[in-house]
Parts: C-alpha cells; structure tokens; sequence
C-alpha cells in the first residue's frame, strides 16, 4: 500500500514539476548510485521503490536507467520501455571507489533535449566528477529537464539533493526511507 501510494505521488509530482513534454509520455531518467557509500541493503531498499513507479508510467513512456559510481553508465538506455527499466534494476550492484553523481546528471541531461525528468536516488555527494555545478547548470538552462531528488544512504546531504531539484525547477522528495504519501506531496 505505501509503495503504490508512493508511485502514485511521485508520479504526480513529476506531471506537477512540468515534466510532460510530449504526449507519448513523460520522458523519464532514473539515476542511481550505485557507489559503494550505499549498503546493499539501501540499494535494494531504492529499488523496491522504483519498480512501482516505471510500473506506473504509461507504456509508450521512454524510460532510461542510468547507474553512476566510478563512471556512469546506461544500464538501459533511451528511449526503452518501463518495462525495459524495471528489468535493468535486476542488474544493478554496489560498486566502484567514487560517485561521479554530477558527471551523472550531465549524462541524463544530455540525453533529454527536448526536455524531461531526472529521479535522482543517491545519498547526494560527488567525489571524482569531471562536470561542475556550473556545467550542469549551463546545460540545464539550455532544455527543460527537471530533476527529482530521493536521499538515501546513512549520511544524506540534503543541501546538496535540495540545490540540483532548485537549480532544475524539480523537487527534493525527501528521504526515501522516510517517504510516504504526505512527505512527498
């Protein structure tokens, strides 16, 4: 129950931060990191989320999955199915030395240029990127992509999760442990 009422909410919250931009679907990125900052379990956690919501996007939805640790990479790239999405989780694992979560997030942009949505999972610190907050938010001001941000981890950084939705016109969702129908909203 609090998963699908989750996936319901955070779908609204990506058609309210004014992510539709084709009427074939809401394009969405989901980003994960996938650093080995987070446990596991707290990966598994994430995903037992996200699931539900792809689930929950209509099927001709692009739906892309992108994991970021030492590097980023498409786990299932543009323009896949939710289904396709879904099934990419199954294959996602800690890894890595570092978290490259704005080379990441420049990675996701890119592949958005006529604009759409970026679920950002991560526990919000970046260690190794190539890309800047100044180069993201250049390529930020150049499409319509908005980021949605989701803390987990044991050490969230919350004024960074908060500055990425900001700087896109997105939203920080608040923690995922904590996340229920009212905090999200």
């Amino acid at each position: 129950m609090r998963r699908d009422l989750f996936a319901l909410t955070l779908i609204t919250s990506l058609l309210m931060a004014g992510a539709v931009i084709a009427s074939n679907g809401v394009p969405v990125v989901v980003a994960v990191d996938s650093s080995r900052s987070l446990s596991p379990a707290e990966l598994a956690s994430a995903g037992d989320l996200r699931g539900p919501v792809l689930a929950s996007l209509p099927g001709d939805a692009p739906a892309g999955v992108l994991e970021f640790n030492d590097a980023a990479r498409w786990v299932s790239p543009l323009p896949g199915s939710p289904s396709q999405a879904i099934e990419a989780f199954r294959r996602i694992v800690p890894a890595g030395s570092s978290t490259t979560l704005l080379d990441a997030l420049v990675t996701a942009a890119r592949e958005l240029p006529e604009g759409g949505a970026v679920v950002l999972v991560t526990d919000g610190r970046d260690e190794g990127s190539a890309a800047t907050m100044v180069d993201l938010t250049a390529l930020l001001a150049s499409r319509p992509v908005r980021i949605l941000t989701l803390g987990t981890g044991h050490t969230v950084d919350v004024r960074t999760l908060r500055r990425l939705a900001v700087l896109s016109g997105g939203e920080y969702l608040g923690p995922l442990a904590g996340t229920s129908g009212g905090s999200v909203q």
